[in-house]
Parts: C-alpha cells; sequence; structure tokens
C-alpha cells in the first residue's frame, strides 16, 4: 500500500480509510470499490519492492489479521454488524502503513511537537466531555471549550476510556521532557512537562484504574532505558511502598478495593468482568479457529452463555479485555497474530531506544514504546479496539512508532540537526 516513501499514493490511501470508517452510511458498492483500490495499491507495492510483506516488522501479523477478515465474515451469524467493523480494521492497516511511510520523510522531525499537541487537544476533550471527579472547578474551562465545538457535549466519553487516551499521551510527553529531542531543544523539552504535569492532573481525575496501571508500568520502563541510574530510585520506591502496604493493612485493603471494584455499572466491577471474561474464554474454546466474527461476542454470549451478575441484553459492548475481544472475534489466530503485532512494534522500539547515537529519534522511541506498554497493559481491563475510531487511532499511532525506529536505525539518513542532538543533549 505505500510505494517506500509517502507520496500522492499515501494521501489517498489516508483518504480511503476515512472513507471506509463511514461505510455504514454509504452504498454498497463504495466500500467494495475501496477496498478494491486499497488492495491494488497493496500489490503494486509487492510489485514495485518485489516483497508482498516485509517493509516494516508489524507486516505479517497485520496481514495476518486482514486474511482472517474473509473466515470471521463467513462465521458470523450478522453480517450487518461484522462487515463495518471489517472495513474499519482494512481502514485501520490502511492508516498504519500509511504512517509508517513517514519513516524517510521531513515531517517525521515534527513528531514529538505533533504527539505534544495531540495530547492538548485530547486534554482539552477530556475536560469538556468527560464526567470528572473535579468537574466542578473545570466546569467554567469546559462550557469555554464546549461553546464553539458543540460535537464535545457532557458525557460523551467515560473516564476509563478517557484514562487509557490521557495515558496514551502522557507516555511520549514524559519521555520528551525527560530525554527531549530536535527541533526544539530546551523549548521542547519545557512544553512537554507542562503537558506531562496537565495530563498526570486529568488522569487522576478520570480514576481510571487500567490507565494508572499502565503508566505504573510504563513509567520504569522508559527511564531505565533511557538511564539505568533510574534503577536505584525505582527499587527504593518499590521497597517503600511494601513497607508501608505491610505496615498498614487498613491501606492495603483500601487499595484492593479499589482496584477490584469500580464504581458504574455492573461490568466496571470484578464480579461483572471476570463473568465476561468466563464466556469469552468459553468462545475462544467452541469457536477456537474462526471467532465468532467481528462485533459479535455480544450477541453470541448473550444467546449461548446467559450472564447473571451482567443482565443481558444490558447494552456492554464488548468483554472489556482486548485479548479475549480478539481471540473471541477472530479466534485463536487472531489472538497470536495480534500478540506478534504488538510484540514486534515494541520490540522495534526497544532496539532504537536501547541505540544512544539514534539522536533525537530515541527520545520519540522512549515515549511511544512507553504508549504501546500502556495500550497494552489497559488492554488486560478494556477493548478499545472494539470502537471502530479507536482502532484506527492506535493502528495509526502503532504506524508512527515503526516510523520513528525504522528512522532511529539508520543515523546516516538523519537531518543534521538531529545528528547533532546527541551533543547537547547531556541525558542521551
Amino acid at each position: 500500500m505505500v510505494i517506500g516513501q509517502w507520496s500522492m499514493v499515501n494521501w489517498i490511501v489516508m483518504l480511503a480509510a476515512v472513507v471506509l470508517l463511514w461505510s455504514a452510511a454509504l452504498p454498497p458498492w463504495v466500500s467494495v470499490a475501496v477496498v478494491a483500490g486499497l488492495a491494488a495499491a497493496f500489490l503494486a507495492r509487492a510489485a514495485a519492492t518485489r516483497q508482498i510483506a516485509g517493509h516494516t516488522p508489524a507486516d505479517w501479523p497485520l496481514l495476518a489479521m486482514l486474511l482472517l477478515l474473509p473466515v470471521g465474515l463467513w462465521a458470523s451469524p450478522d453480517l450487518a454488524v461484522t462487515l463495518p467493523r471489517s472495513y474499519a480494521l482494512i481502514a485501520a492497516a490502511a492508516v498504519f502503513w500509511a504512517v509508517a511511510a513517514l519513516s524517510d520523510h521531513p515531517w517525521l522531525r515534527y513528531s514529538g511537537w505533533g504527539l505534544l499537541l495531540a495530547g492538548l487537544a485530547m486534554a482539552l476533550a477530556v475536560i469538556a466531555a468527560t464526567p470528572l471527579s473535579g468537574s466542578s472547578l473545570l466546569s467554567p474551562l469546559a462550557q469555554a471549550i464546549r461553546a464553539p465545538l458543540p460535537f464535545l457535549h457532557p458525557d460523551r466519553f467515560n473516564p476509563n476510556l478517557s484514562g487509557q487516551l490521557l495515558a496514551i499521551f502522557l507516555a511520549p510527553a514524559a519521555a520528551l521532557a525527560l530525554v527531549g529531542g530536535a527541533p526544539g531543544g530546551r523549548t521542547l523539552r519545557l512544553a512537554a512537562a507542562a503537558l506531562s504535569l496537565a495530563l498526570a492532573v486529568l488522569l487522576l481525575l478520570t480514576q481510571s484504574r487500567g490507565a494508572l496501571l499502565g503508566v505504573a508500568v510504563a513509567l520504569p520502563v522508559m527511564t531505565l532505558l533511557a538511564d539505568r541510574r533510574w534503577l536505584a530510585l525505582w527499587l527504593v520506591a518499590l521497597g517503600a511502598g511494601l513497607v508501608l502496604l505491610r505496615q498498614s493493612p487498613q491501606l492495603a485493603a483500601t487499595l484492593s478495593t479499589a482496584l477490584l471494584v469500580g464504581g458504574g455499572d455492573v461490568t466496571a466491577t470484578a464480579q461483572g468482568r471476570m463473568e465476561l471474561w468466563s464466556r469469552a474464554l468459553y468462545l475462544m474454546q467452541d469457536f477456537p479457529f474462526t471467532g465468532v466474527g467481528l462485533g459479535m461476542p455480544q450477541r453470541v454470549i448473550d444467546l449461548l452463555y446467559p450472564l447473571f451478575t451482567v443482565v443481558s441484553g444490558s447494552q456492554w459492548l464488548h468483554v472489556h479485555n482486548t485479548y479475549l475481544q480478539i481471540g473471541s472475534e477472530m479466534g485463536i489466530p487472531g489472538l497470536i497474530a495480534l500478540a506478534a503485532l504488538l510484540l514486534s512494534v515494541g520490540a522495534a522500539l526497544v532496539r532504537q531506544a536501547r541505540r544512544r547515537q539514534a539522536g533525537a529519534y530515541r527520545g520519540l522511541a522512549l515515549g511511544l514504546l512507553g504508549s504501546l506498554i500502556v495500550f497494552a497493559v489497559h488492554g488486560l481491563v478494556d477493548a478499545p479496539l472494539a470502537s471502530p475510531k479507536l482502532m484506527v487511532l492506535f493502528f495509526g499511532l502503532m504506524g508512527l512508532m515503526t516510523a520513528v525506529a525504522a528512522s532511529g536505525a539508520n543515523p546516516a539518513k538523519r537531518p543534521a540537526e538531529f545528528a547533532s542532538s546527541d551533543a547537547n543533549n547531556p541525558t542521551e
């Protein structure tokens, strides 16, 4: 789908992805034509490069997920639901490959600023459209944001989803504040530090346990890859935490309750989540090779595996676990492909983050690795890929991760200002 560099083809691919996201509102022949065009572009790339896949580390896993789509359509009891979700996955793959083509483009050096702007936009959207614990203090700002943007009405985003989105952009902001980058130098680090603080405060207000856990895992990994001297600090923090919990059983009980019991509907409780997860495992046992089709777990679970804690037909949208959701929708082969996709992108970012001569791309790799860790950890308690728009967003971010890793792999291709960032940045 990408000929090896950013060109007009990539703009067309991005436009086609947008069209596929709205396939439900378009005549069927339009979506079929768009998919055929994307397939033609993919074959043109294969012919030009003389290889079907291998342009990025994630090509084969992503191609495997696409090849499983016809199987899911065959297994699905309702194509009206599965077909739009299948189009969304095709759109997400197209966006991934289009963004990954930025690896040799000068625009990539500004992606740090782009991530900061996206994080700021996400923070404003969360303030305007999420019920937060500090909403009374943020109410004037929320109303000011909603005035020119009426689609950001109150309660549009749930706190758990908002927490994940904030955490995903908090990770690169924190890495850029710690490591820095170019262009921007000190200005970029100051802006990243200010945004990190704002995102962290909002993340605490969302009270999203999965997002907080993701950040708690991502931050040590990011900082240790940046500088091993952080190990002493994290060991001291871990030891102090364990001592505090041992000395205060009441605090330990409070934290356990906060992690296992949620507010709101029953799917936010440990009992409700466990029930949904058990039903997803039943689906994977009974439909191990085909799954039940994208978007179908809710309907099949209600029909074949009645729920007791979660009221049947209560409009729950997914099983609150990314891996069980994909496994029940696409079978065990789909789950393996998703795991391979995440691991391949993560490994490429780790290699780039450990490469000190990578210059400013090293800070981007650290931050995007943190975003990937947040997504992977939060995926244990939520399933954002069940939303077509979020699927495209996350696959686009993974495309950026791949582009950053590929650019850092060849120092000779870096702009001069990036090559000189090692000397100007004492943390590298």
